[in-house]
């Protein structure tokens, strides 16, 4: 409380006491959301601390309850105010100056620190204060909304009224928005975040002190996170409930409805529709009875093939190994049990010993002249399994490269080159696999 507010609750307070007339859902992150909790019933505007763990954080913000003895602070509001005003919920809310020669905020501990990239809704509950005491200006401002911070220091809003100056003086009024965090804030703010210069504001009467005063309740910071992040199909289809608060949800397909059924693996997304903003969340949907047909594969002496078991839990192959994906050196019989979401399953793979030699034919001689006979140097290659050649390089005498390609056998050599002997390179490897082949010889031109 500040200002003329303050010495008016002031007076008041005093005739009043002295008066024979006296007649004494997600998580919300936001503990004691609509200041219902108490230590102790307030006696006086200006402790919002009673109703931790909100603090003031600028001035003396006020707290208002039913069971405070000060029909001031006690709701419904004195209608010597204009303003009758019950708590949205419960028993309690607060109120601040937003707009003045000094702007009131309030601050709370969230439950748990936000994470970085996890979408936010924000939703509060704003009441206007009516003032009609002679000779004092009613104002009516835009300025209110929520930021976050540390214990020190707010962020600016995260989210703010985007409907312009708030006039309405018959009850609540809805704020709400959407945030991503940026990661570990973890106070929540309100109040009025922009300076009187960047503030809307309306007065019906000439003054020398212009004050705007708002009330707030029921204060809400939930996570929207509606679907697991992953999730197993087995036999029958899954049904995913995207319902969030009272908000239209819209699966991928474009479907409005709570719950979506899925018939196959992949990725899921829903939307939740607020009046300023979309929440989208992600569920990736796995198969959880696999294809658990034995698997097959050839070996080269000397090289590795890599074994793959399906998307799982938790894996335990016949060694002892515990990843998803095993690289083996030696042929034989691999076994892999791995678990998913609907059960353990067995995989056996059998590696063979193959040959993996490769027929290369390069010829030592050609005659680029023109006769269309001759006149180019192809690479052939004949292998047992696949192959990749990774290049084929010519050298002069001096061994500089005079030609180079990694397609060979499409991309041939057409000796614009004195005659003479030259050295050729060719890298290759067989199955795809490392380590790399590489055959060295000499090609001669005539003319």
């Amino acid at each position: 409380m500040a200002g003329v507010r303050q010495l008016l609750h002031i007076l008041l307070w005093t005739v009043i006491f002295f008066s024979p007339f006296n007649r004494l859902g997600s998580q919300n992150l936001v503990a004691n959301p609509g200041f219902e909790s108490v230590t102790t019933c307030p006696i006086v505007a200006g402790q919002i601390d009673l109703a931790a763990p909100w603090q003031p954080e600028n001035l003396t913000p006020d707290l208002y309850h039913r069971c405070s003895q000060n029909a001031i602070i006690r709701p419904p509001r004195l209608e010597i105010f204009c303003t009758y005003l019950e708590p949205h919920q419960g028993d309690g809310f607060a109120g601040m100056v937003v707009y003045g020669p000094v702007q009131e905020y309030l601050k709370a501990p969230l439950i748990e620190s936000l994470k970085a990239g996890q979408q936010y809704f924000i939703r509060f509950w704003v009441a206007i204060d009516d003032n009609c005491i002679q000779g004092i200006p009613n104002v009516f401002s835009s300025g209110i909304g929520l930021a976050f911070g540390n214990s020190t220091t707010n962020y600016g809003a995260a989210v703010e009224n985007e409907s312009g100056i708030l006039k309405d003086t018959s009850g609540w009024v809805e704020i709400s928005g959407c945030y991503t965090a940026k990661g570990n804030e973890s106070y929540v703010y309100l109040g009025n975040f922009r300076s009187n210069g960047s503030t809307m504001i309306e007065y019906d009467q000439e003054g020398t002190v212009y004050e705007d005063y708002m009330y707030v309740d029921d204060i809400e910071v939930i996570p929207f996170d509606p679907l697991p992040d992953t999730i197993w199909k087995c036999e029958d289809p899954v049904v995913l409930n995207g319902a969030f608060q009272e908000l239209p949800v819209r699966w991928q397909d474009g479907s409005y409805s709570p719950s979506y059924q899925v018939d196959s693996a992949g990725f899921i997304q829903v939307t939740a529709e607020t009046a300023h903003c979309l929440l989208t969340d992600e569920s990736r949907v796995l198969d959880g009875i696999p294809d658990a047909s034995a698997g097959t594969g050839a070996l080269c002496p000397g090289n590795s093939i890599t074994l793959e078991a399906p998307v799982a839990e938790s894996y335990l192959w016949q060694d002892g190994y515990t990843g998803r994906i095993n690289t083996v050196t030696l042929p034989g019989h691999y076994a892999v049990s791995f678990q998913t979401g609907c059960g353990t399953f067995d995989l056996t793979f059998e590696i063979e010993d193959h040959t993996c030699d490769c027929s290369i034919f390069i010829p030592n001689v050609f005659s680029p002249n023109g006769d269309g006979v001759n006149d180019d140097l192809k690479v052939s290659m004949n292998c047992k399994v696949s192959y990749t050649i990774v290049s084929f390089s010519v050298f002069d005498r001096w061994g500089q490269e005079i030609f180079h390609t990694q397609t060979p056998e499409t991309t041939p050599w057409n000796g614009a080159s004195a005659p003479g002997v030259y050295v050729y390179r060719l890298e290759y490897l067989v199955g795809n696999q490392s380590p790399s082949h590489v055959k060295f010889g000499d090609i001669t031109i005539v003319r």
